[in-house]
């Protein structure tokens, strides 16, 4: 088999996927509707795709460690932290230390250097496996 025959093949089988993956779902679901419709009703349920949240207050000139877990049965494949917060019409942030997948979910380091608590919220993006 040459070069020019794999790519012909892997454009086929691409196609061919495509074209199954339209064929298993009422056509009238596809036509004239949004890709948003596509993305929750079809691609969504299948990948399993849910957010995860945890918060927790970081006292003054302290760090903190913390975590959001996936369910049973589902990775992480993305997550972040936020530290943002309002303090009378300022916004402050804590510095975000580092924010990194645990195998379980996401996991954030965080320092408040403010004179008074704050919180930080940490997410995690979890996918069935």
């Amino acid at each position: 088999m040459t070069r020019r025959d794999g790519i012909r093949y892997g454009t086929l089988l691409v196609v061919g996927v495509l074209i199954g993956v339209f064929l298993l779902t009422p056509a009238g679901a596809h036509v004239g509707r949004r890709v948003g419709h596509l993305f929750n009703e079809h691609i969504k349920p299948r990948v399993g795709y849910e957010v995860v949240t945890a918060s927790i207050t970081v006292p003054a000139n302290e760090s903190e460690f913390l975590s959001a877990s996936c369910p049973a049965g589902k990775r992480p494949s993305g997550g972040g932290v936020s530290s943002l917060q309002s303090n009378g019409g300022h916004s402050t942030f804590q510095r975000v230390i580092g924010s990194f997948p645990d195998g379980s979910g996401w996991t954030a380091l965080v320092r408040n250097d403010a004179p008074d608590a704050r919180t930080a919220s940490v997410y995690a993006i979890c996918v069935n496996l």
